[in-house]
């Protein structure tokens, strides 16, 4: 494909979400900012999502796939038609600002170095913030900041590593050198796997928060479905795995072990979510062999030094702070 000057491509991947299918596309329909073209990647859906969109959204170009390749092979299928200099990654249970592609690419455009851009995305209906932008901490884990609060102050503080792949920004250069999304994650941590990849190789994310978004959180999936649960235990062990510098793995090694059992006793014990979990960390095992294999190209892309890397990340114990709090306003929502 000709990589267009300018123009933004939306990709948006879709299973069976005809119910707000509409109003996604038209919100990217909507947008001010007018050099853009959108992409539809069909995973196979089985409801009427195909028909909807040929039928009320004929400017929409649509790849159709037999099978659900997940938010990862979806996505990547979508960016081979994709003409744009810039790639916007959106979920279908996502509504944009008719404003928020301008502020997105006014971020973009300042700063070459800049290789993604987080929105400052909503869950819908509510005061409250899903994601301001991803960071990652001492134990290898990535995790939305902001998630739950009403301000996001508190959390700028932070190396902000990459954004919410429901509604974010990539500069299509910075994909052509490090690559797009993972397909062996399929879905869950596969855009913290981008992210970290393209930290840790020197590309820049900037939040943007004028850039806003309405989330439906969890409607494509499921927030504590058996499949999610299987995906997000395998992927983060892979995660970790890929691309955490080995030195960083060492220094840390204790906060990792911390970090699994609080996992564990979470999963297996709270939520009573024991089996898919467990066989995630199974799944994950047997895929050593072939995540060292990917590790291997990705530490060739580190362009951050070993004390570039620690400054960089956050502590377990403000992860552990931070996860309290979201959990007391979770459950005063």
């Amino acid at each position: 494909m000709i990589m267009k000057k300018g123009l933004v491509t939306f990709i948006v991947v879709n299973w069976n979400g005809e119910e707000l299918l509409a109003d996604c596309l038209n919100s990217l329909e909507n947008q001010t900012y007018q050099h853009r073209e959108i992409i539809f990647v069909d995973n196979g859906s089985l409801d009427g999502s195909l028909e909807l969109v040929r039928q009320k959204f004929p400017s929409v170009r649509i790849v159709p796939l037999p099978e659900n390749r997940g938010f990862a092979g979806g996505n990547n299928a979508g960016l081979a038609f994709a003409n744009g200099e810039f790639i916007a990654v959106v979920n279908t249970d996502v509504v944009l600002d008719k404003l928020w592609l301008d502020h997105m690419i006014a971020a973009l455009t300042t700063d070459e170095g800049i290789g993604v851009c987080a929105a400052r995305i909503m869950i819908a209906g509510t005061e409250y913030i899903d994601s301001i932008g991803e960071a990652i901490t001492t134990a290898g884990n990535a995790y939305k900041l902001g998630e739950y609060e009403v301000s996001c102050e508190l959390f700028l503080k932070y190396r902000l590593v990459g954004a919410s792949a429901a509604a974010a920004t990539y500069r299509r250069s910075m994909l052509d050198a490090i690559g797009f999304f993972d397909d062996d994650f399929y879905v869950n941590v596969e855009d913290s796997d981008l992210h970290m990849r393209a930290w840790l190789a020197g590309w820049k994310c900037k939040h943007v928060p004028e850039s806003i978004a309405y989330h439906h959180v969890s409607s494509t999936i499921g927030r504590l479905s058996d499949n999610s649960i299987y995906y997000l235990s395998r992927n983060t062990e892979w995660l970790w795995l890929k691309n955490m510098p080995f030195s960083l793995m060492a220094r840390y090694v204790h906060h990792r072990l911390a970090f699994e059992v609080m996992a564990a006793i979470h999963f297996c014990l709270i939520l009573r979510k024991w089996r898919p979990y467990i066989n995630g960390k199974m799944a994950a095992f047997f895929g050593i062999p072939h995540m060292i294999r990917k590790r291997r190209h990705i530490q060739g892309l580190i362009r951050l030094d070993a004390n570039q890397a620690k400054n960089g990340l956050v502590s377990l114990s403000d992860f552990v702070r931070e996860r309290i709090r979201h959990a007391q306003r979770f459950v005063r929502s």
